[in-house]
């Protein structure tokens, strides 16, 4: 189990992957998994093959006062940390034996997870509060404690479409459509934006334009793909990418202190190798390293008093059948948008369903593989996709824009987008298994009465196949309910106008609103009972006609 999430965390270290990393989850489809192994295996190793020699900042020596058992800890950090803990990571394995095994999230995804009883032995977050949180639960070792980083706010551009101001105060102007933030409730660099935006008077005037990653890195790669005007991360993320530009530094009275506090856990099963750990990214020689990605070391090891100005979520009372507004508008928002997409991919599924059904052609099993595709793959592969084709230098998202100033990606089209594209070949497979299973002796009859094709598919085909047709409509609806990786990819997680239902409950799960997160959960479970319940009617009704 242990090889294999270093194999993962290998995996973890492409530049390729760096967009599914923010996705991690959608990695699981085994298929998938091995092709991505194969193509991280030869991409670390073909260095060795060829004989080139490791980078000069990986031979740097570190000083190592760890002992020399072998043993294992595993990691949970910040999501910013990714690069130099990983390289440090890999430092500490050659140098001492001992093996660290790295799990990267948002700071609060990855509280909840230790929270949830996830086994791990050192935490080392971006922001004091969640550490703060495990503290008063007696979930860490206080001792252990020490501030380890210190980073900075940025504003950052696309490095090809870089705005004329330099100024945070003109992101009110209209001229700016959207800016990437962190959730500011779950993702510490959002809350410190928030924060920031907050002192500077302008919050309230540019929620509109904001589009929440789910950690710092899948804001950093908003701006990386040009579908955002601007966004708001780290400095050491700002200084990994190649494709954006820091426009502006937030300065450090606008904000809490952006620290990063480490801590041994009491969960941890070696206690003393975590303290070694802890000790060896704390020298001299470490301190350089860090600084190479833009990381500040602190000095002093005080715990900071302030903390993040509303940067606690609060916990929503009241009863648990009493829904928010926000909820309402998830809920109401998925409605929409399945019964859009339903319309959407009702034509030209049937049509494809029929000939699937009744025809050989050539070509046909080609066609039926395409179509099916999305079934297989992994949704956030199919959202990848998507957003290469729709976004601003896509092909069909540039002609949109040029000739119709349309935008799809981070708009309530992109979710009917996405989620037909997971839903059609559902539906498709539905309605072929419902066309075929007409008699086609009713078929033959209707055509030597000289019908033609199409008057016997709506006079004969589509009266007898109807109602297994209905049914794969009303699952392809459910699946549209539920569809989350496309979504997230195409679509982002903007609450009222891309926030789904299965992204609401993964944003308030994040958060900590566990009672928001449970009224959503037990209303997508009675409408998917209810949807599968009524499908099975109609194949039932379908069979015996």
């Amino acid at each position: 189990m242990l090889t294999t999430m270093w194999i993962f965390q290998q995996i973890m270290q492409s530049k390729a992957l760096r967009l599914l990393h923010c996705n991690r989850k959608y990695l699981k489809n085994p298929r998938n998994l091995k092709i991505l192994l194969i193509f991280n295996l030869v991409w670390l190793l073909l260095p060795g093959f060829l004989g080139e020699s490791r980078p000069e900042s990986m031979n740097q020596k570190v000083e190592v006062n760890a002992s020399t058992r072998q043993g294992e800890l595993i990691l949970f950090g910040a999501m910013s940390l990714t690069d130099v803990l990983t390289e440090f990571s890999e430092r500490f394995h050659t140098e001492t034996g001992n093996r660290i095994f790295c799990n990267f999230a948002s700071s609060s995804t990855l509280q909840r997870q230790i929270e949830k009883g996830a086994s791990a032995d050192i935490f080392i977050s971006a922001s004091p509060m969640q550490v703060d949180s495990l503290q008063s639960h007696g979930r860490v070792n206080v001792n252990s404690r020490r501030n380890l980083l210190a980073n900075s706010l940025v504003l950052i551009a696309p490095l090809n479409d870089l705005p004329s101001f330099v100024e945070p105060q003109t992101l009110a102007e209209s001229s700016i459509k959207r800016i990437a933030i962190g959730e500011p409730n779950s993702v510490p660099a959002g809350a410190y934006g928030r924060e920031a935006l907050i002192r500077l008077g302008i919050w309230q005037d540019v929620q509109d334009k904001l589009v929440l990653g789910t950690n710092v890195r899948a804001t950093l790669a908003y701006v990386e793909s040009g579908e955002v005007d601007v966004g708001i991360v780290y400095k050491s993320d700002a200084a990994i990418s190649e494709t954006v530009k820091v426009i502006h530094q937030f300065p450090d009275a606008s904000h809490s202190p952006i620290l990063y506090p480490a801590v041994v856990l009491k969960s941890a099963k070696e206690k003393a190798l975590a303290q070694d750990f802890l000790a060896y990214l704390g020298t001299s020689d470490a301190a350089a390293i860090f600084k190479r990605y833009g990381f500040t070391v602190v000095q002093s090891h005080e715990k900071a008093s302030e903390d993040l100005v509303e940067s606690t979520p609060a916990r929503i009372s009241g009863r648990f059948l009493t829904f928010t507004k926000a909820e309402v508008a998830a809920l109401i928002l998925s409605v929409k948008v399945a019964i859009f997409s339903l319309v959407f991919i009702f034509p030209p599924g049937l049509f494809v369903s029929w000939l699937l059904a009744k025809y050989s052609f050539r070509g046909k099993s080609l066609l039926n593989t395409i179509v099916m595709l999305p079934l297989v793959l992994p949704p956030v592969v199919c959202g990848y996709f998507l957003l290469m084709l729709f976004s601003r230098e896509g092909p069909v998202g540039n002609i949109l824009m040029r000739l119709f100033e349309l935008e799809i990606v981070f708009s309530w089209v992109a979710v009917v987008l996405a989620i037909s594209v997971i839903s059609f070949p559902l539906f498709v497979r539905s309605a072929v298994a419902a066309i075929e299973g007409v008699n086609t002796q009713l078929e033959s009859a209707a055509r030597t009465l000289g019908a033609r094709p199409f008057k016997v598919f709506f006079t004969v085909t589509l009266p007898l196949s109807y109602r297994g047709i209905i049914g794969g409509g009303i699952l392809a609806f459910s699946k549209s309910l539920g569809e989350f990786g496309a979504t997230m990819m195409i679509a982002g997680n903007i609450p009222g106008k891309t926030q789904t239902l299965s992204l609401a409950i993964f944003n308030y799960f994040t958060i900590g609103w566990e009672t928001s997160a449970y009224r959503l959960v037990l209303v997508s479970t009675v409408i998917a009972f209810v949807t599968l319940w009524i499908a099975d009617k109609q194949y039932l009704r379908s069979s015996n006609a």
